[in-house]
C-alpha cells in the first residue's frame, strides 16, 4: 500500500508489479545479485514506482556452483519513500500530525522502535477524541450508560 500522488488519483492503493530486471556482478562467489522491480498504481495506472533490492543469504547445494538465496534487502526506491500525510488526516490529528510525520520518517529510515514512540504520543493525545467519538456513536444508536 502506498499513496498515489497523481492529481486524478490522490488515494492510498495497492501497487502491482509490472516488470523487473536482474543484474549479477560476475566474478564474485556467490555473485552479487541486484534486482530492479517496477510497480504501477492499481487505481489510475498512471503512476509508477521503482524498487531496487539485493538477494542475500546465498547457499550452495554443495555438489556444484549453483547458489540459491533466502532473503532480500531493499537498497533503494524511486521516487523516494513519502512522508506526506493526507490533508484530511492532518485536520483530524491537529497538533498530533507532527508526531505522526516523525513516526513516518523513523519508519522509512528503519528505526521502527523510534516510530513506535511517536505513534504512542499520537494515541495518548487523541484518546479523548476517540472516547468522544465512541460516546457520540453510542448516543446515536440509542445505547444508554450502564
Amino acid at each position: 500500500m502506498r499513496m498515489c500522488e497523481k492529481a486524478n488519483c490522490k488515494r492510498e492503493t495497492t501497487w502491482f508489479k509490472t516488470g523487473n530486471i536482474r543484474t549479477a556482478i560476475e566474478g564474485t562467489r556467490p555473485e552479487i545479485d541486484v534486482q530492479y522491480a517496477a510497480y504501477e498504481c492499481g487505481l489510475c495506472h498512471a503512476n509508477s514506482l521503482g524498487v531496487i533490492y539485493e538477494l542475500l543469504e546465498w547457499t550452495s547445494d554443495g555438489s556444484s556452483s549453483y547458489y540459491t538465496h533466502k532473503a532480500v534487502r531493499k537498497v533503494g526506491q524511486l521516487p523516494a519513500p513519502s512522508i506526506s500525510i493526507s490533508p484530511e488526516l492532518v485536520e483530524r490529528l491537529g497538533t498530533s500530525a507532527a508526531h505522526y510525520k516523525n513516526a513516518l520518517i523513523c519508519r522509512n529510515s528503519n528505526y521502527g522502535i523510534g516510530a513506535m514512540s511517536y505513534l504512542r504520543r499520537v494515541v495518548d493525545e487523541q484518546t479523548d477524541n476517540l472516547i468522544d467519538v465512541m460516546a457520540d456513536l453510542s448516543r446515536s444508536y440509542g445505547r444508554s450508560r450502564r
